[in-house]
């Protein structure tokens, strides 16, 4: 019997837990089994996050991403698993740091046993201790939900505001875990993979769903992907309006062509999911890469993680096409131009060798695009006529109908925001879009109505922009409290890049990969607030956190890497 008990080791526990939540979601999917069957998954995912330790509560958390549906119940339509879960995590973190901790916490918390001047130089300490485990860029983070509270005072819809405040800061505390608990070398290695295996469900996922729309009606699949999985994921609320407005359709061809979306909202968080694989994958190629293994040698090459890595890296910058977020592609322009310049300079060449090479890849997929497209009409039921080249193109074209709309809302939030440069409260940017909104309307009764340009419910529109949302909701100092921390962040990892420079390893590739992601995506910003989609935000969030805890360690990293490469050698 111990025997049989030792088998379940935690990494199995957890493998076993992300195939129970691969099928129950699928039968629920398929309506074999009832909703409910959530808070089923719900209470077995809490009860081993409370019993493991926390950075395995965390990799189960973080693997777990792709199946987190909502949890059903008579009050939040939208309440996804993730959310209390994120909180379970969190609990079970403190728990484990009061035990380490018990005596210290003692003498913080029972201070009435001590004398005045020892009471504040502990309680002075642990605040020291508490500050020193945050990154550099957390103060301005925290001036921003600051700023949020504030605006609560004098927004229109105040509970909105608190609702979207407490969504910041449920994401939030997955980083604090993070940040954390990611303590030394193969941990950070080991949570890598997991978010590239977390990632690399969603992106299959995708393909699956692309498959599927192959040997169907557009119609027919639209509409039970909206009901059945959108509501699965995301409530009815949202279901009901994926079934008649979404942005799963391009329109480029004379028909609109279903694009690859697969559980998430919206194409647009999708693509960005695809982006965050192929920044997870890529620092792993300096992991598995073999000096010896080249094409002469066709059966270690195609047997080599490595190829397989790249492989998958080459699916991923496909998902990005797929997509068709045009945003996005242009997007990638800045990170594509930065890494050929820093690749001149010879700075860290290795990385942003690899870092080219993938952006080429997406490159090439535009170019192949019409062959491609070609192919897939010979097993699609009803004519692909998705052109990406002519969606690409209508980036710059004007008088395109979502270019038109992009610029009216864009010239109509800068307006607003200078009229307004305090915003008017977090979460509610629709004070901006109606005007007339009567004394006593409540925020669902004033969103519930429908925009006509977007064909949307007014709740669901922004300005289309990060920068000018956030301008119009949290006024100039919102706006300069979350530039000042992505100016942080590029600012330490420059210091970084120029310290690690004449190096390749798997951490300080991970910091520059990443760090172009994240420009990448503060450039796709100028068209969207995609970013804030919650899957989105947490792989951000995870990400941020682990470049953080990279850049703060690299030294000792590197030290144990040489002295484990020296013992091998």
């Amino acid at each position: 019997m111990n025997k049989f008990i030792a088998q379940f080791t935690t990494e199995r526990v957890i493998w076993l837990l992300v195939l129970w939540q691969l099928i129950s979601v699928l039968l629920m999917a398929l309506g074999v089994w009832p909703q409910s069957m959530a808070w089923l998954t719900f209470g077995l995912l809490s009860v081993v996050i409370l019993f493991i330790r926390p950075f395995d509560g965390l990799l189960l958390f973080i693997i777990s991403m792709p199946f987190y549906v909502v949890l059903p119940n008579p009050y939040f339509d939208s309440l996804s698993m993730w959310r209390p879960l994120a909180v379970v995590l969190f609990v079970s973190w403190v728990m484990r740091l009061y035990v380490v901790h018990h005596q210290y916490f003692l003498k913080v918390f029972m201070v009435r046993k001590y004398k005045e001047p020892f009471k504040l130089k502990t309680i002075t300490n642990f605040i020291k201790v508490v500050d020193s485990n945050f990154m550099w860029w957390d103060k301005y983070l925290a001036a921003f939900i600051v700023i949020a509270l504030i605006s609560t005072f004098f927004a229109r819809f105040p509970e909105e505001s608190i609702k979207q405040i407490i969504f910041l800061l449920n994401a939030y505390l997955l980083y604090i875990v993070v940040i954390n608990s990611v303590t030394d070398r193969l941990q950070v290695k080991k949570l890598l993979h997991y978010l590239a295996a977390s990632t690399g469900i969603i992106v299959a996922l995708g393909f699956v769903q692309l498959i599927a729309t192959f040997f169907t009606s557009q119609y027919y699949f639209w509409q039970y992907w909206a009901i059945m999985i959108s509501s699965l994921y995301y409530g009815t609320g949202l279901a009901d309006i994926l079934a008649y407005s979404n942005s799963w359709f391009s329109y480029t061809g004379s028909t609109p062509t279903l694009r690859m979306f697969s559980i998430m909202p919206d194409s647009h968080s999708f693509g960005m999911v695809a982006v965050l694989l192929a920044t997870f994958l890529i620092p792993l190629t300096f992991i598995y890469y073999k000096p010896g293994i080249s094409w002469r040698n066709p059966k270690a090459l195609f047997g080599s993680k490595n190829y397989f890595l790249w492989n998958v890296i080459r699916l991923s910058g496909l998902a990005v096409i797929f997509s068709g977020t045009r945003g996005l592609w242009v997007g990638m322009l800045v990170p594509f131009v930065i890494s050929i310049a820093l690749y001149v300079k010879n700075i860290s060449r290795p990385v942003f060798r690899k870092a080219i090479f993938a952006y080429l890849l997406v490159i090439l997929f535009f170019v192949l695009s019409p062959f491609i497209n070609q192919g897939l009409n010979y097993v699609r039921q009803a004519g692909l006529e998705e052109k990406f080249l002519d969606r690409a193109a209508s980036i710059y074209d004007l008088q395109e109908s979502s270019n038109v709309g992009r610029l009216i809302i864009w010239q109509d939030s800068l307006i607003y925001g200078i009229h307004h440069p305090l915003g008017v409260g977090y979460g509610n940017f629709i004070v901006s879009l109606v005007s007339d909104i009567p004394e006593g309307t409540s925020f669902e009764q004033a969103g519930e109505g429908k925009n006509l340009r977007y064909n949307l419910p007014q709740k669901f529109v922004t300005a289309h922009s990060l920068y000018l949302n956030i301008l119009v909701e949290l006024g100039i100092f919102g706006l300069l409290a979350f530039g000042l921390f992505c100016l942080e962040f590029f600012r330490r990892v420059w210091k970084f890049v120029l310290k690690s420079k004449d190096e390749k390893m798997v951490y300080n590739s991970f910091v520059i990969v990443f760090a172009l992601t994240f420009l990448w995506f503060m450039a796709y910003g100028v068209f969207d607030v995609t970013i804030f989609n919650d899957k989105v935000l947490l792989y951000v969030l995870s990400a941020l956190g682990l470049s953080g805890i990279i850049m703060k360690r690299y030294e000792m990293f590197r030290q144990e890497e040489l002295v484990k490469g020296h013992h091998h050698g």
